[in-house]
């Protein structure tokens, strides 16, 4: 993992106030048997029996998107927020992230031993930051640990009062956690700060709050009776296997369509390359123009399946070498229509259905299916006709030579303002530019021995 100057400083910040929070922690310990309404042997147990749980939850983690993972600990390190506060979420964060990262990032020493500790450290941190975020908004909204109280009423029993200060640490501990991974990956993928947020709020809100609502139930029962945990395990379980099965089905649709492109293939070789190629030019388009994360990802899922349609083509049209009839035309104009059909019942898929069905609009209206024109037509759709087209232009095809790059760019710009959007026009010879400086840079020097 190469690491911009700015995503270390990032990195940095985040180790040294992990490190001054444990100095912190330590102060603390000190005062630990202060308040005490358990012997301390119980509260060593209590810690042993979290790190545990929230070691083998962070080992068995989900990845909800690309390289955003998460996972059950949530639940168990607000649990401990609520039953020991500072001593206890600290202790358990630290030791259970530790140990798991360490062994899930362990591979990644052949990448470099530097390169593993800036993930450990990391990792670590900003989850040991969270929960200590987590403790001060416990404290602030009025929060008593119940296993540090001097007295334990029933009312701190049921938790009758320390519903809002849970609620108030459970937000808090989901919102630093979320902004710290964030950030980092604002400055190393260059994704959307709110990206993730917005992710979670949109497709994984019953769940996570279901993590939550677990974590303070797990603080009530154990306070009762350690034994009480058991059932508190097997719907934390099930919460845990909601979240893979729900990944595990967007990554087979995905690997379906997948599938799908690989057919295609067989049939017209053409294609899948020139989806794989149009996808990244109209990443590069997209962030040219500053679209949000989600628009871009967006933007690449559609252009990576943009013909999928051509599935119900005939191949006596499809790989035809000369010009096509007009009833030739008239059946291949239906793929916009075909591929957006086949991806609208699928979830994952659907915001990206109106860019499959309009890809081919013009600027002017004079497009196809439904004659849209202007700002009528999806962003998304302008910005992979734009790569479409000009990948079409420099490419061999039966019937023509491949235009060379800059005989495509004249025509490219002839099309500005007739078929396609003069915005993301100018955005994809920016695009190119680009492209053809580093290309053209010269190399680096490495030294030698």
């Amino acid at each position: 993992m190469k690491l911009s100057l700015s995503a270390k400083l990032y990195v940095w910040l985040v180790t040294f106030a992990t490190l001054s929070v444990l100095a912190y922690f330590v102060s603390e310990i000190t005062q630990l048997r202060q308040g005490l309404s358990i012997p301390t042997d119980d509260f060593l147990w209590t810690l042993l029996i979290f790190s545990v749980l929230a070691f083998f939850a962070q080992i068995y983690e989900v990845e909800l998107v690309y390289k955003r993972m998460t996972s059950t600990a949530i639940s168990i390190c607000l649990a401990t927020v609520l039953l020991g506060g500072l001593p206890l979420a600290i202790a358990v964060t630290l030791i259970s992230t530790l140990l798991a990262e360490l062994i899930l990032r362990w591979s990644r020493l052949s990448e470099g031993f530097i390169d593993l500790i800036w993930r450990v450290a990391f990792n670590t941190g900003q989850f040991v930051l969270s929960a200590f975020a987590a403790v001060l908004a416990f404290k602030l909204l009025g929060g008593h640990p119940l296993l540090l109280r001097a007295e334990r009423t029933s009312e701190s029993l049921v938790f009758y009062n320390q519903l809002i200060p849970a609620l108030g640490a459970f937000v808090t501990f989901a919102l630093v956690n979320t902004s710290f991974v964030s950030g980092m990956l604002t400055l190393f993928e260059k994704t959307a700060f709110t990206y993730h947020l917005r992710f979670n709020l949109k497709h994984l809100m019953v769940q996570i709050l279901s993590l939550g609502v677990l974590g303070i139930l797990m603080a009530v029962v154990y306070a009762q009776s350690p034994w009480n945990l058991l059932l508190v395990l097997v719907p934390l379980g099930l919460v845990h296997v909601s979240l893979r099965n729900y990944m595990k089905l967007r990554h087979e649709a995905q690997k379906t369509f997948e599938h799908i492109a690989d057919l295609l293939n067989e049939r017209d070789s053409y294609t899948a390359r020139h989806s794989n190629e149009t996808a990244e030019l109209a990443e590069k388009i997209a962030r040219k123009l500053k679209l949000h994360q989600d628009e871009i990802e967006k933007v690449k899922s559609a252009a990576i399946i943009h013909d999928i349609g051509k599935v119900m083509v005939p191949d006596h049209i499809l790989q035809k070498p000369d010009s096509l009839t007009e009833e030739e035309w008239r059946i291949m104009r239906m793929h916009p229509d075909i591929g957006a059909d086949l991806l609208k019942e699928l979830e994952m898929y659907r915001d990206i259905v109106d860019v499959i069905r309009h890809e081919h609009e013009h600027w002017d209206g004079g497009g196809y299916p439904k004659g849209l024109k202007g700002n009528e037509i999806p962003i998304g759709s302008r910005i992979v006709a734009a790569a479409d087209i000009y990948n079409a232009l420099t490419t061999d095809r039966p019937y023509r030579r491949a235009y060379s790059h800059e005989e495509a760019l004249k025509r490219m710009c002839e099309m500005s303002g007739v078929e396609l959007d003069p915005q993301v026009v100018d955005a994809l010879l920016s695009a190119l530019e680009d492209t053809q400086a580093q290309s053209s840079s010269p190399p680096k020097k490495t030294a030698t021995a």
